[in-house]
Parts: structure tokens; C-alpha cells; sequence
């Protein structure tokens, strides 16, 4: 199976949905042999972290006895991974997070599979249309949502009724407004 095929396969082992990629070479057991390269976060490989994805690999295999899937795990967090995908999509990871903001990169670099048919299907089923949304380009999903990007705002309730908290119009010709400069997921100062 191509690369790209695997990396689709793959991918939908992170999402919990029963798909992966197989090779044409066989093991002892009958059981087709694997090799899947799967980046992720180190937190998510750590011990103190419980190594989710080494349990959600294992957990995988063990779904699918037919494959003798090999995994080698590797680092790389959502922000940096579309750059190290882009420059060699055939030496990077099979399975890896990526920023739905650097979409275009990735399929520029032809480096993403499409997920189509009951695949598709699921996505679409399980997703709402927002959240598919910023992984579709040109009518093909690239991904599985694995979280949402999330914004928060946060006003003073005695500058601003609660009609004028739906409109930002509104709040910006009414108050002032400050934005917070997210240094590290766990801290903020104002900028």
C-alpha cells in the first residue's frame, strides 16, 4: 500500500476508527507485517502522562491481530509537525497531530491522504460541520479532529449588558478591548 494510503490508515487508528494500512509481506503467524511511525507531543509519551499514545497504539494492535504492526514512536508537537512533514512526507511520520491552520501546507506538500467514503461518512456523522470545516479543502477532509481550537474572551459585566456580548461590533464601539498574549498554555500577560 502507498504511503499516503498508510498515513490515511493510520491516521484513523488515532481517531478510534477500525482502519489500517497493511503490507504485502506476512509474518510466522499469518498476521501481515506493519510499520507504523507515529509522531505526538512528548507529554503524550510520557510515563507521568500515563503514555497515552503508546496505549492507544497498543490498544489498536490489539483490535487488529491480523497485522503485526511495529511502532516507532517519535517526537514532534502540532505546531512543528507540518514543517517536518513538508520538507520529506515520505521519511515522516505515518500518524502525526497537526494544526488544522497549516492545512494548506501539508497538501501543497502532498503529504496528506483524503479520507473518503464510510470513513468520510464517520467524520462527517461524529463532527460538527465547524470543526470539519478546518480540515476540508476543496470538498476533502485531510484529518480527525482530535480537539477544537477554542477561544475565549473575557469582559467586564458592568461595561457590557448581556445584548452587547453577542455582537464583538458592539463591544469594540462600546469599551475597550484588550487582548491577552498566550506565552505558554498556562500563563498570560497583557499586551
Amino acid at each position: 500500500m502507498h504511503k499516503k494510503s498508510l498515513r490515511l490508515a493510520a491516521g484513523l487508528c488515532a481517531a478510534g476508527l477500525l482502519l489500517a494500512g497493511c503490507g504485502p509481506v506476512s509474518g510466522d503467524s499469518g498476521a501481515e507485517k506493519i510499520r507504523l511511525m507515529v509522531w505526538s507531543p512528548s507529554e503524550d509519551q510520557s510515563k507521568d502522562s500515563g503514555q497515552w499514545l503508546q496505549t492507544c497504539c497498543e490498544n489498536f494492535a490489539a483490535l487488529h491481530p491480523e497485522w503485526d504492526i511495529t511502532f516507532v514512536y517519535g517526537v514532534s508537537d502540532e505546531a512543528s509537525a507540518a514543517g517536518a512533514v513538508a520538507q520529506d512526507p515520505e521519511a515522516s511520520a505515518d500518524v502525526f497531530m497537526y494544526a488544522n491552520d497549516t492545512l494548506t501546507i501539508m497538501t501543497d506538500a502532498n503529504a496528506l491522504a483524503k479520507f473518503g467514503g464510510i470513513y468520510a461518512e464517520e467524520l462527517q456523522a461524529t463532527n460538527s460541520e465547524t470543526l470539519l470545516d478546518s480540515l476540508t479543502l476543496d470538498g476533502n477532509i485531510y484529518g480527525v479532529p482530535f480537539t477544537t481550537n477554542t477561544w475565549y474572551m473575557y469582559y467586564d459585566k458592568s461595561v457590557f449588558t448581556e445584548e452587547d456580548v453577542k455582537s464583538l461590533d458592539t463591544m469594540l464601539e462600546k469599551g475597550v478591548v484588550r487582548t491577552l498574549c498566550w506565552k505558554k498554555a498556562w500563563s498570560a500577560s497583557p499586551s
